[in-house]
């Protein structure tokens, strides 16, 4: 979970904002708790562009938020992240994997368009269940991709898991 801020934020094209940073960090790749999955999977696939395309990664695991009222000052997440990298990826192909992940669990959702810095306009949704955002989905922002060193068109999605189960 640990990572920095410009992976969080400058790389993701994301306006900065309150993340768990570590006090005295032994170095500043590993200074702060990631808030969101997406950057470690792009890491991922910048280490990984030797491997034969098509890329097809997934991670469910925690994120750290600031929470006041907490007695750490923290609160883990958990959250599902896909990407897939290829020459033609699309909006598509992840908007068929997460209604398949989705359906199977018998969770009825709804897709609304949204813009996000990290993903292309117009090609970018909010994933709701029963109206509260869970999440998001689109095609990666060539300048995030260009910001990763990665030459593949890329999708992905981002869903809080605990809201499935509820």
């Amino acid at each position: 979970t640990l990572t920095n801020k410009e992976a969080l934020f400058d790389k993701m094209l994301f306006k900065e904002a309150d993340v768990c940073e570590i006090a005295n960090p032994v170095s500043v790749n590993w200074s702060a708790m990631r808030n969101w999955l997406m950057p470690s999977m792009l890491e991922f696939l910048t280490y990984n562009q030797h491997v034969e395309y098509p890329q097809r990664i997934f991670e469910v695991g925690d994120v750290v938020k600031p929470d006041a009222k907490a007695e750490t000052r923290a609160m883990n997440v958990r959250k599902l992240a896909c990407v897939l990298s290829d020459v033609k990826a699309g909006y598509e192909d992840m908007s068929s994997a997460l209604d398949a992940i989705l359906s199977n669990l018998g969770v009825e959702f709804k897709l609304n368009a949204a813009e996000h810095p990290s993903f292309i306009s117009g090609r970018t949704a909010k994933i709701l269940l029963k109206n509260k955002n869970i999440g998001f989905i689109g095609e990666v922002n060539p300048e995030v991709l260009n910001n990763w060193g990665l030459s593949m068109p890329t999708t992905g999605f981002e869903i809080d898991v605990i809201p499935l189960f509820s």
